[in-house]
């Protein structure tokens, strides 16, 4: 997934006329992917990756670029989670 990430970073420069910070980003893409292998195999990790990572991408060249932290990370990949289950969360 991280080859993904590395990928999306210029073709959103591209797409918003930007140049987003490339280490912070490929931290931030090592982080969510990560996070979205580790914890949520049953859903679609790929997926999860691209949505939040675009996602990410965005937010950050709104409001500034800085790495994510993993509980940021895994707080990003769980909502994204929950909307793409139809916000049903499974019992435990």
């Amino acid at each position: 997934m991280l080859a993904i990430g590395e990928k999306l970073i210029p073709i959103y420069d591209l797409a918003f006329e930007t140049e987003m910070d490339r280490s912070v980003q490929y931290a931030n893409a090592a982080i969510l992917a990560n996070v979205a292998r580790e914890v949520f195999l049953d859903v679609s990790h790929r997926r999860l990756f691209v949505k939040a990572f675009v996602m990410e991408l965005s937010r950050q060249h709104h409001n500034g670029e800085r790495v994510l932290t993993e509980s940021e990370a895994v707080q990003i990949i769980r909502g994204l989670a929950d909307e793409l289950r139809g916000g049903e969360t499974p019992p435990y």
